[in-house]
């Protein structure tokens, strides 16, 4: 929830809600309903409800996991800021894609064509698909959204547009460097940016943390410095440290 990463995405869609106003009046009609999909990668619902939580420091998210929990806080901050800049505003919801695995393991849901269908069968006229869990252009965006949940959009007569990834945005770029500054200076959590309730992460994933169901694999790694600084310092090779003795 850094700003270099949530504040482009508050750019794009303030401007895909324009954008697809603008359609829907040249359509003649201007006030048919819109809504926003932030979408990101889906995953096996198991390692959802696995993500964020560690033996000695268990957190509980009223989502289920971290990786809902994150989307869900980045999602609400990125509306909540677009209304407050530009007065636009439309219902918002969560959305997966790029699900692959065998079909029998439930992976996270609605699948994002699945939800265009659903909505354009409540009445909904526009669609503004926010890629929020990406931050460039690569092939899952450009197929997955780009071309078969637009062509979801065009088959049911939908306005739609696809906001951008943060990419090479400056705000992004700036903010790649402040998170390798918090990363190697010695602050307190309580001196980085945030825009969510969730706050700045950790820097080192705790030991047990986002559990591997598929079982660990033995590093054969070092380091010879205190990996982490600030909060969450871990001495080099602990099970915590990057590149320590632990499992993948």
């Amino acid at each position: 929830d850094h700003p270099g990463f949530v504040e482009p995405f508050i750019e794009g869609t303030a401007a895909g809600l324009a954008d697809v106003r603008a359609q829907l009046t040249a359509a003649g009609t201007p006030d048919a309903p819109v809504h926003i999909l932030f979408a990101t990668h889906s995953i096996p619902t198991r390692d959802a409800e696995a993500a964020g939580r560690s033996e000695g420091e268990p957190r509980d998210f009223d989502e289920g996991s971290a990786y809902v929990a994150q989307h869900l806080a980045t999602g609400a901050a990125v509306i909540s800021r677009v209304e407050a800049e530009s007065g636009l505003t439309a219902p918002w919801s969560l959305v997966y894609q790029s699900r692959s695995g065998a079909p029998h393991v439930p992976w996270l849901e609605p699948d994002i064509n699945d939800a265009i269908t659903d909505l354009a069968g409540q009445g909904v006229k526009g669609i503004v698909i926010v890629p929020l869990g990406f931050v460039s252009d690569h092939m899952e965006v450009v197929w997955d959204l780009d071309t078969e949940a637009m062509e979801t959009c065009r088959s049911l007569g939908l306005a739609a547009t696809r906001v951008p990834t943060p990419g090479a945005h400056r705000k992004f770029v700036n903010g790649l460097v402040d998170l390798i500054s918090e990363r190697t200076s010695a602050n307190n959590i309580s001196d980085r940016p945030a825009m969510t309730g969730l706050g700045p992460w950790y820097d080192v994933c705790r030991p047990g943390c986002c559990a591997n169901f598929r079982g660990g694999k033995p590093t054969i790694a070092g380091a010879d410095s205190t990996v982490g600084t600030g909060h969450d310092a871990y001495p080099a090779g602990s099970a915590g440290a990057a590149g320590g003795e632990g499992t993948l």
